[in-house]
């Protein structure tokens, strides 16, 4: 019965994981800068078949208008990451966003700000 309940736990576990991982590649969307290069821009880490490179890794300001409208704030971002992506020779940056944390009821998410990790992938294919 123990070991049932284990299976149980760790397959639980392994299926929530998976679920979030293809959240996160839903997340990943296809722009066009100013002359005509695309980027993928997104939450999702790139995987290790994708063979990418990092090449900048920078702070980016979550407002606390961007904790209120998330969508907005993401948004914001995609335009101010992607020339300066093309600039680096970037075709993928992924966006990391503060998730929603409360200390006591009081949301903290403020204190921290996003990620813009640019990558050049040899592979764009999630």
């Amino acid at each position: 019965m123990k070991q049932l309940k284990k299976a149980l736990l760790i397959g639980s576990v392994l299926a929530v994981t998976a679920g979030c991982s293809s959240i996160a590649e839903s997340l990943v969307e296809s722009y066009t800068s100013e002359n005509g290069t695309e980027v993928l821009i997104g939450q999702a880490v790139p995987k290790e078949a994708m063979q990418c490179k990092l090449l900048l890794n920078e702070v980016r300001e979550w407002k606390i208008t961007d904790r209120a409208t998330p969508n907005l704030g993401m948004e914001r971002l995609v335009g101010e990451v992607l020339e300066p992506a093309v600039k680096l020779g970037a075709n993928y940056v992924h966006l990391d966003i503060p998730s929603e944390v409360s200390v006591m009821g009081v949301p903290v998410t403020i204190l921290r700000d996003a990620q813009a990790n640019y990558y050049d992938c040899e592979s764009t294919q999630f």
